[in-house]
């Protein structure tokens, strides 16, 4: 017969790097949001929150990403931004207007 045991552990923080690493990856994250925000009332909170996430996200992408086929955006992002941390914070850019709008009018 075997017997096993179970262990609890608590875990109260991460080793320093770690949280260093999470503490960086907030700020950017932060200061990206911050980013596209400007970049939604510059360009036009209405046009957007007309969009539907998918093409919101394609039109604030080409207005502020550099790419071979399009080397001078309006808006351009900062050097750094994965494109993980720039797609979620532009869909929470867009949601934040969307919402603000909608309670503006409501």
């Amino acid at each position: 017969m075997k017997i096993h045991k179970t262990l609890l552990l608590k875990i109260y923080e991460p080793n320093k790097a770690k949280r260093e690493y999470l503490d960086n990856i907030i700020n950017v994250y932060a200061k990206t949001l911050n980013f596209y925000l400007d970049a939604i009332k510059n360009l036009g909170m209405f046009y957007i929150a007309s969009l539907d996430n998918k093409q919101a996200l394609t039109y604030l992408e080409y207005q502020t990403v550099k790419t071979s086929t399009h080397p001078n955006p309006k808006y351009p992002i900062f050097d750094g931004v994965q494109t993980n941390i720039r797609r979620s914070a532009i869909n929470k850019a867009v949601g934040m207007v969307k919402s603000y709008l909608s309670n503006l009018y409501n």
